[in-house]
C-alpha cells in the first residue's frame, strides 16, 4: 500500500511514561524496546496534541527543530515522513508513522486521508480488544469471588448442622429415656378431670316432665 515506506506503530503508556513499539517494518520486521515518551520528538507532539503531523521537505531542519531522531537500525534519514494519531474519543492511545527514505513529497492529501481512515478503523479494533481483555479479566475476577463466598457459606452451614445434631451417645440416651406419663396429682390432669365431669350428660329423672303419668294405654292389634 506504501511501497518503500518505514512503517511504524507506537502506544504509550500513562501510568509509566514509557512509550512502546509493538509493530516497526523496515524491509524486515525490527524489534524495539521500551523507552522513555520524553518531551521533544515527532512521537510525542503528534501523542500530546493529537493531530496529524506531515513532513514532505526540509527533514534535515524539522528534525532540529523538534529534538527529533532516528529509531533502532534506520541509519538514512527520510525524505518525507506522516504521522497519525490513533485515537479513542478525545484521548490519543498510540500513532502510525510512515516515512520514505527516497523522495520528497510522498505523502499528499490522499495518503493523509487514507492513513486516517485505518487510524480509526485500528484504534476501534484496539479498544474493542482492549474492552474484550477488560471483560475476561473481571469475569474471572467475579468467578473466583462467588468461588470463595460458596466456600465459606457452605462452611458456615456445615458448622451450623454439626452444632444442631445431636450426637450419636446424645440420641442414644434419649432412645433409652423411658415415656413419662403425667401424674394424677398434675394440676392439669386434675382440671381435666373436672371439666369431663362437669361435661358428662345427667342420668334421666323417673319423674321428668316429658314422661307420661296416665296408665298406659293398650295397643291395637290389627283385625
Amino acid at each position: 500500500m506504501f511501497p518503500g515506506s518505514f512503517v511504524g506503530i507506537r502506544v504509550p503508556d500513562s501510568a509509566t511514561g514509557q512509550v512502546g513499539y509493538p509493530y516497526t517494518f523496515y524491509e524486515r520486521r525490527i524489534e524495539l524496546g521500551s523507552e522513555p515518551l520524553g518531551d521533544t520528538g515527532f512521537g510525542p507532539h503528534v501523542i500530546r496534541t493529537g493531530r496529524t503531523h506531515v513532513v514532505n521537505e526540509r527533514m534535515k531542519e524539522a528534525i532540529e527543530a523538534f529534538g527529533s531522531k532516528l529509531l533502532g537500525p534506520v541509519a538514512e534519514l527520510p525524505r518525507s515522513q506522516l504521522m497519525v494519531p490513533l485515537r479513542v474519543g478525545s484521548e490519543v492511545r498510540g500513532l502510525i508513522q510512515l516515512s520514505n527514505v527516497f523522495r520528497e513529497h510522498a505523502y499528499g492529501e490522499g495518503e493523509v486521508r487514507l492513513l486516517e481512515t485505518l487510524a480509526a478503523s485500528m484504534s476501534a479494533a484496539l479498544e474493542n480488544a482492549r474492552l474484550f481483555d477488560e471483560t475476561q479479566r473481571l469475569l474471572k475476577e467475579t468467578e473466583a469471588r462467588n468461588a470463595e463466598l460458596a466456600a465459606v457459606s457452605y462452611t458456615h452451614l456445615d458448622v451450623y448442622k454439626r452444632q444442631a445434631r445431636p450426637s450419636r451417645a446424645a440420641r442414644r440416651a434419649e432412645a433409652g429415656k423411658p415415656r413419662c406419663r403425667p401424674s394424677s396429682s398434675s394440676p392439669w390432669v386434675a382440671h381435666w378431670r373436672a371439666e369431663s365431669i362437669q361435661t358428662q350428660p345427667a342420668p334421666i329423672a323417673e319423674n321428668a316432665p316429658w314422661r307420661s303419668s296416665g296408665p298406659a294405654r293398650p295397643r291395637r292389634r290389627p283385625a
